[in-house]
């Protein structure tokens, strides 16, 4: 869940009594509260985001341009 390794007391406890939580409407709001408490310490600045050119034939079939991951080849196939 913290894939950042920031280690916090406080957000740690938010982890932990979130990860046992039973009620999703609940644990939706603790996540809320969670982000907000990072935000708010800011623990890292992004310094860069790196600009991508992506293109693809017509003959692949499956592609998908995803926001945030790489590509996933074994999702695509040709036409």
């Amino acid at each position: 869940m913290n894939s950042s390794h920031w280690w916090d007391p406080q957000l740690e406890k938010m982890i932990v009594t979130a990860q046992a939580m039973t009620d999703p409407q609940a644990r939706l709001a603790l996540y809320d509260q969670m982000q907000a408490y990072i935000m708010s310490q800011a623990p890292y600045v992004t310094l860069y985001s790196p600009i991508m050119t992506t293109m693809c034939s017509k003959n692949v079939g499956g592609f998908y341009l995803h926001p945030v991951y790489d590509f996933d080849p074994v999702e695509y196939w040709r036409k």
